[in-house]
């Protein structure tokens, strides 16, 4: 979302249930910031909640898998 600050975003929700993010990049694509991040823990649940975590957060607009 406009204004949105990556680190602040990902600081707020890394090392929850044992899955660590990793901001490698941010970059502009059509006007818009893109944040590329790993994803990374065990089991793959914590995994995947985590990923549906982001995806609710207001600030994320899309989310895709690279």
């Amino acid at each position: 979302a406009p204004g949105a600050d990556p680190v602040t975003l990902i600081g707020s929700v890394d090392g929850r249930d044992g899955v660590t993010l990793r901001l490698r990049t941010i970059e502009k694509r059509d006007g818009r910031m893109v944040a590329i991040v790993d994803v990374e823990g065990r089991p793959e649940s914590a995994v995947c909640a985590m990923t549906g975590r982001l995806a609710a957060l207001g600030e994320v607009t899309d989310l895709a898998r690279r």
